[in-house]
């Protein structure tokens, strides 16, 4: 039997659910009858930083999260969930010192360990089979749909916001992070007699296999009658792993791959606490090291493999929006639609960490956001000197 959640879980569910559909007024009256406490829970606090600039409370959220900071008894999650926040908040304020040590506490306080020998086995065994068997590989795929549009590129490098934009199109249905293909990959072992593990078992499967695995991954995408010339977005950022395996299964799926500045793209990773398997993201060196990784996993896909990628710069398409949304949908075959410059005002829930700044109208607010913080980034900067 699942435990029955306390009144103050129930809350902060129900503020985040109002935050991911983007009903702030809403998720901020939620919290209103616990701060009224002396000293309210501090998931409380911690969901209330999080509007609090929002609402011009923000001198009484840092108030009551320092309250919180200073209790002798906190639990670790809350401690580090409070940081994080606070460092969001004084980030807003422009008081960059303050952030970037409240991001620094929070990030010790996960106390994880990151296997950098892993990801690159990983890296290096997948390039021994697609450098030399891809050609036999695509040659098994038969799928000619072309209903699915994938976005990958590092977390933090604008793909949630791009997926809202272009959902906005009348032939775009925005989807989510989807796990699908990551699962698939790893199921490749099951469907050879030998259970070779992924990578290598790719160069056992059959057609029929292919065909099956391509069957599977459609029925998590929403399929109906009125289907025909749509596309439906999968927006897992780590799909870069798997952009081969896309090729296999969807050889007509477009794949825009979205960059951003390596340095205001490590800064966010290092300043956001995901969910999930993100080992990486609280250390400077682990992120930079990692961010290295990627770019090794795009060449092999763009150099050695030859796979073609609709590029998206975050910076351009940010400064220049109707220009740059026009490319992309020129090289999907779509025609433009003004509704794409009024993503802030779209419905649908946004679950990642972006889902305030996909609320908001297009800017350059991040553009650079590194030079804040140039002061706290040298192992940052020492790691990723060769591609600046």
């Amino acid at each position: 039997m699942k435990p029955v959640p306390d009144s103050v879980s129930q809350t902060v569910s129900q503020f985040n659910r109002c935050l991911h559909l983007g009903e702030f007024d809403k998720a901020f009256e939620l919290l209103q009858p616990e701060l009224e406490k002396p000293l309210p829970d501090p998931r409380i606090v911690a969901a209330y930083i999080t509007v609090a600039e929002r609402f011009q409370c923000a001198e009484h959220a840092i108030e009551l999260g320092s309250q919180c900071l200073d209790a002798k008894e906190i639990d670790p999650v809350a401690e580090t969930e409070l940081l994080f926040n606070l460092g969001n908040l004084y980030d807003t304020l422009q008081q960059y010192e303050l952030a970037f040590h409240a991001f620094e506490n929070a990030n010790w306080l996960k106390g994880r360990q990151y296997d950098l020998a892993s990801d690159l086995f990983y890296l290096e065994e997948t390039q021994k089979v697609f450098s030399t068997q891809y050609r036999h590989l695509l040659a098994a795929t038969e799928d000619a749909s072309s209903n699915h549009l994938f976005i990958i590129g590092m977390p933090r490098s604008g793909t949630s916001l791009l997926e809202q934009v272009l959902d906005m199109h009348t032939q775009i249905q925005g989807c989510g992070e989807s796990d699908a293909l990551h699962r698939l990959a790893w199921s490749c072992g099951t469907r050879v007699e030998d259970d070779t593990p992924y990578p290598y078992a790719l160069w056992k499967l059959d057609r029929p296999s292919l065909a099956a695995m391509t069957a599977e991954y459609k029925t998590h995408f929403p399929y109906d009658d009125s289907s025909s010339g749509r596309f439906f977005i999968d927006k897992m950022p780590h799909n870069y792993h798997h952009a081969g395996l896309i090729k296999m299964l969807l050889p007509q799926a477009p794949i825009i791959h979205a960059r951003r500045h390596p340095l205001d793209t490590c800064l966010s990773i290092y300043f956001r606490d995901f969910i999930g398997q993100h080992d990486y993201a609280y250390d400077l060196e682990d992120i930079a090291n990692r961010y290295l990784l990627y770019l090794a996993w795009m060449q092999l896909w763009r150099q050695e493999v030859g796979i073609e990628f609709i590029e998206v710069g975050y910076e351009d398409w940010i400064m220049q929006p109707e220009r740059e949304l026009t490319r992309v949908l020129s090289a999907l075959s779509l025609p433009w639609e003004d509704a794409l410059l009024q993503h802030q005002h779209s419905g649908r829930a946004v679950t990642t960490a972006s889902y305030q700044q996909v609320r908001e109208p297009l800017h350059g607010k991040s553009v650079q956001r590194w030079r804040h913080y140039e002061a706290w980034l040298g192992p940052l900067i020492e790691i990723l000197a060769p591609v600046l």
